[in-house]
């Protein structure tokens, strides 16, 4: 596994390990939005949508929303390997769209 991340690709990386995480539970942002509301948080589903797109975000955030996702267990190359095929499948999808045009 890759260990020297450029800020960039370490923003990818949990970006996208949020958004499997987000997929493989079957939860909108919607729902995350409300139970972050419940902890005190002020994102609705429009700006979780927005955190998303960017791409970037805190690493309050980001434990957050792993303990709303249930997450108690994580390393490094967990991140990675979630994030790469989340990326993979993204880009596929892409492409397919792109073909269909």
């Amino acid at each position: 596994m890759k260990r020297r991340y450029s800020e960039e690709e370490a923003k990818a990386i949990a970006g996208n390990y949020l958004k499997g995480l987000i997929k493989k539970k079957g939860l909108g942002y919607k729902i995350l939005a409300e139970r972050l509301r419940r902890r005190g948080w002020r994102d609705n589903e429009r700006s979780l949508a927005n955190r998303f797109s960017r791409g970037g975000f805190s690493a309050g955030f980001f434990i957050v929303m792993l303990d709303i996702l249930g997450e108690e267990d994580i390393q490094l190359r967990d991140l990675e390997i979630i994030a790469l095929k989340t990326e993979k499948k993204a880009l596929d999808l892409r492409y397919s769209r792109k073909q269909q045009k």
